[in-house]
């Protein structure tokens, strides 16, 4: 019999269908016959008088014995199979499968027709099998004895609790003769030929071998991949350090990542430009959001001043699940490269690192005639590229920065981005010279005219600044001479007019992508302006344009919503930004949200700025009370707290900014970016560099100190420090941490050498002197294995040493093991090259 630890559910099985009894086509009359009189399983022809059939039309004499020869074969092997069966014993099936789809049962290398005989039984769960379920197995065709004897003993397999059959199970398919061929592929990678050639066989029988064990894993997963999700704590996305979670065993986990990269699962793709698993997800929609997010980044951005807005796009295209960094990740497999805070696509111009340069360095713009300022941009370019093809002629340098870049004095240039004109005041200036009867007017007369409401609105403030201004937003319209502006011989339709009309006509929302199938020339800069001179254009989307006159906004919206954007202002320091005010819109006026059809935080941000663009500050996410002198980034917020405390601890860094809608992974890698500037004081605190003072005195103290500490090793591991009264004191608690911190930005003599790890509180941070002994943890680890250390060469005891002499907190380093004086056998065994 059989017995269910959940016993919640009951099926009653009838019996075998005579529709599997008599299954070929020679039994065609005889299951008509049937059907006709109502018997569909086969006790109903127990007590069957088979000789009746002789008053039916088309039953021969021949045709009737071969039914009753197919009738008694049938019962005699049932009696023989339910004599031998090991379902006379008690079974139990453990309560976590009772209620999986009967299809689970492909876990336990069950064969496809026994599910099916279950299926057509209306068998639907595992609880639901029955111990007459389970005699009438035998009677299935092409199921033999041997089969039969299998799925029972496999199924006696569902006793065991998941966590015990999912071991139980793996060690079962690793018994399998083609296991060694799949864990060569799965574990080391070898090809297909290497391992034919090695075997005396095809590519092709390697293939079918290897097929045989991904099938059982096919299995494996539909019985357990929902327990891994449990244990490894993801519900989207994971990689292999989760695998290792469920499987400790290395070699293991690779092998169940190889099955899950090759299809194992029905929920789970692999998403290869990322090394990673989705569930429940398609890799090829995430790819055409991930190339929608591309275009908005565009070719060149900086890592740290894009972490913010793609964060928001990930969450604004449902790809919360994805971080940033998996998305750095993703665009390297497009074809993107980088050098320290910059990331740029392809073999990428001159002009646009140029362009960056200027934009980060020279704020107030950069005079190109200084020679001083040309040299500084290609020490920049080297530095920050790390690239040496820049031109070495000055006049090309210039010819490039000019061409990225807006004249804004006599011979200096600056970045677009740090133009700060109101759109009423542009379309006032375009007017006066459509109005003018004078085909050409002079910059100077322009400026002349408008100086005054230039000065007071922003940054134009001189006749050359204007020049570059009109000329960057309307070179289509004018013909611009060095000194002039003409209307030319006959009326322009400026591209944003055209732009305008458009999207008047679609009355939605309307892609770039649609956009550019109606005009193929547009670029990104056409977009960008097109905003900016046209204020019934409007931003809507990621991607995505609307005009004006489709938003629902009368007076009384107006009032509210500056009625909330200025008690946002009051609540966040006269700061507020667009999550914050999304999720204070949709809480306090969710009908101005549902009337406009508000999906989300940019399109709120777009109709602010669309009403309040010439009252309040606005650059996208951000919202501020007062007018910015210079361009506003995520970074002036950290530094704004900072400023407020001289001390402060990551803790309180981060709830600050979580009370502003930024996502942990947002402020903890914004944090990363100030680190620089800071003085670690402890494991949580830290300390402008500005702030923390050391006198010459107390540094030459602190230098000595590190002189007595340092012993004959050359390293000296800070962990490992107890008592630290031979340092003088700095007004605040001598620690790692700190002494780390102090080494790093004041001791030149020094330096600091560590793993390289994002969370600062698990460093071990080590001491060596600044001679060029020792450049790397790596050059560390192996001075100690070939001088110091004499204990086993196995892994796990070297990373014990190393663990208790404080040179690491927990594994070796990937660094150390790409090293080729460092070989790890399969054993586990280390062999050092001396």
């Amino acid at each position: 019999m059989i017995k269910s630890i959940d016993k919640t559910k009951k099926t009653c099985f009838k019996g075998e269908l005579i529709s599997n009894i008599f299954y070929e086509n020679s039994f065609k009359l005889f299951k008509e016959f049937c059907k006709d009189n109502g018997f569909e399983y086969d006790y109903q022809l127990k007590k069957f008088d088979f000789n009746l059939l002789k008053e039916e039309k088309g039953f021969g004499p021949l045709k009737i014995n071969t039914i009753i020869e197919r009738w008694n074969e049938y019962t005699n092997r049932k009696k023989k199979i339910n004599k031998e069966s090991i379902f006379n014993e008690e079974v139990n099936i453990h309560e976590d499968y009772t209620n999986m789809n009967i299809n689970k049962l492909k876990g336990l290398f069950v064969e496809q027709r026994i599910i099916e005989y279950f299926i057509e039984n209306k068998i639907d769960t595992i609880g639901e099998i029955t111990p007459v379920a389970l005699k009438n197995i035998s009677t299935i065709p092409n199921v033999g004895k041997s089969k039969v004897l299998k799925f029972e003993s496999n199924l006696k397999l569902l006793q065991y609790p998941k966590e015990e059959l999912s071991i139980k199970l793996l060690a079962i398919i690793k018994k399998d003769e083609n296991y060694k061929i799949y864990k060569m592929r799965a574990v080391k990678d070898i090809t297909l030929q290497s391992i034919a050639d090695e075997n005396g066989i095809s590519r092709e029988r390697v293939r079918q071998l290897e097929n045989r064990v991904q099938k059982k894993f096919n299995g494996y997963f539909s019985l357990f991949f929902n327990y891994m999700k449990e244990i490894i704590g993801k519900n989207k996305i994971f990689d292999y350090r989760h695998i290792k979670r469920f499987i400790k065993n290395k070699e293991d986990a690779l092998v169940l990542r190889y099955a899950l990269i090759n299809g194992a699962c029905d929920m789970v793709q692999y998403f290869q430009e990322i090394n990673k698993f989705i569930i429940d997800e398609r890799t090829k929609d995430i790819k055409i959001k991930l190339a929608l997010i591309e275009e908005e980044v565009g070719e060149i951005f900086n890592y740290y001043d894009s972490l913010y807005v793609v964060e928001q796009m990930l969450k604004d295209y449902e790809l919360g699940f994805l971080d940033y960094e998996d998305f750095i990740t993703y665009l390297y497999s497009r074809g993107y490269k980088s050098h320290n805070d910059y990331l740029w696509k392809g073999s990428m111009k001159l002009s646009k690192c140029y362009g960056v340069i200027v934009k980060e360095y020279f704020k107030d713009g950069i005079k190109l005639s200084d020679e001083k300022n040309i040299e500084r941009v290609t020490a920049i370019f080297k530095r920050k590229f790390g690239r040496e093809d820049f031109c070495d002629n000055i006049r090309a340098i210039s010819a490039r920065i000019e061409s990225e870049n807006v004249l804004c004095d006599r011979g200096t240039y600056i970045s677009p981005e740090y133009i700060r004109i109101p759109k009423w005041l542009l379309k006032e200036i375009k007017n006066y010279i459509l109005d003018s009867k004078e085909d050409t007017l002079l910059i100077s007369d322009i400026f002349y005219v408008f100086e005054d409401k230039l000065r007071k609105s922003g940054n134009v403030t001189n006749r050359y600044f204007l020049h570059g201004v009109l000329k960057y937003y309307y070179k289509e319209e004018f013909v611009f001479t060095k000194d002039s502006i003409s209307k030319g011989e006959h009326d322009i339709i400026s591209s944003h007019k055209i732009f305008e009309k458009f999207l008047e006509e679609k009355k939605r929302p309307v892609s770039k992508k649609e956009i550019r199938k109606i005009y193929p020339g547009w670029t990104e800069s056409m977009f960008n302006n097109a905003v900016a001179l046209n204020k019934n254009i409007i931003y809507w989307d990621n991607g995505y344009f609307i005009n004006s006159d489709i938003l629902k906004i009368d007076y009384k919206d107006k009032d509210k919503l500056e009625e909330l954007l200025i008690e946002s202002f009051r609540e966040n320091n006269n700061y507020t930004n667009a999550n914050v005010f999304y999720d204070k819109c949709t809480s306090d006026f969710p009908e101005f949200i549902e009337k406009n059809s508000i999906k989300n935080s940019f399109n709120i941000y777009s109709i602010l700025e669309y009403i309040f663009g010439d009252k309040y500050y606005f650059r996208r996410p951000h919202i501020l009370l007062d007018e910015q002198k210079n361009q506003f980034t995520t970074l002036d917020l950290f530094y704004e707290l900072f400023n407020k405390q001289q001390v402060i601890s990551y803790e309180e860094f981060s709830q600050h900014f979580i009370k502003l809608k930024f996502t942990e992974r947002t402020i903890y890698n914004a944090f990363h970016r100030v680190l620089d500037e800071l003085i670690e004081l402890d494991d949580d605190r830290y300390m402008q560099k500005k702030n923390f003072n050391l006198s010459k005195d107390i540094l030459g103290k602190i230098k000595k100190g590190l002189d007595l500490m340092m012993d004959d090793r050359g390293y000296y591991p800070l962990k490992t420090v107890q008592d630290f009264t031979f340092l003088p004191d700095v007004k605040f608690k001598w620690n790692q941490y700190l002494l780390s911190s102090i080494v790093e930005n004041y001791i030149q003599e020094y330096k600091i050498i560590e793993k390289n790890i994002k969370d600062r509180r698990y460093k071990c941070s080590i001491l060596v002197p600044n001679d060029g002994k020792f450049n790397s943890i790596k050059d560390i680890i192996l001075y100690i294995l070939k001088n110091e250390y004499s204990g086993k060469m196995n892994i796990l005891d070297i990373q014990e040493y190393l663990r208790d002499r404080g040179v690491i907190l927990k594994g070796i380093p990937k660094e150390v093991f790409k090293c080729t004086d460092f070989i790890v056998n399969d054993d586990g065994q280390v062999i050092i090259d001396k």
